[in-house]
């Protein structure tokens, strides 16, 4: 509970953020904190260094879901509301995302270091995001260039 509080709230001074700064700074300095947080989280051993590592994961989490909405207001400006609502879907988030982060876990329970190595999926989808973000990013500065010729 304390997580979704956490990301709702920063939710929204990302948006701060984000119109202030740009989305695509602002994603991609969320998306790098979240993934040393990931990383945090995986060699954390004790209680409270895991529960600070969620806290600011949903944090970047956060800031990262009110960003993407300023850079899809400028991709795709005249379908952000059809590509809002598959945004906000979150199907293969809420779908998938868990059951992948309890494959780490050992079903004897003779282990419990699997639920921390369950944050490694959140690494990679912060890997994915960041390439995504460089694609967009590429694709920007060649419509410019082509704009401009």
């Amino acid at each position: 509970m304390l997580k979704s509080i956490s990301t709702s709230v920063t939710r929204v001074y990302g948006g701060k953020f984000a119109d202030r700064l740009g989305g695509e700074i602002v994603s991609v300095t969320s998306l790098s904190i979240m993934l040393l947080e990931t990383i945090c989280m995986v060699i954390a051993n004790l209680l409270p260094l895991a529960i600070v590592g969620i806290l600011l994961l949903a944090a970047g989490m956060g800031v990262t879901n009110a960003a993407v909405f300023k850079i899809l207001s400028k991709e795709a400006p005249h379908t952000i509301g059809g590509a809002a609502d598959g945004l906000e879907d979150r199907c293969l988030g809420g779908f998938v995302t868990p059951p992948v982060m309890a494959s780490f876990i050992d079903k004897t329970r003779a282990n419990l270091s699997g639920f921390s190595k369950g944050f490694l999926v959140f690494s990679a989808l912060a890997i994915m995001s960041l390439i995504i973000l460089g694609i967009f990013r590429m694709g920007s500065k060649n419509s410019a260039a082509t704009s401009k010729a």
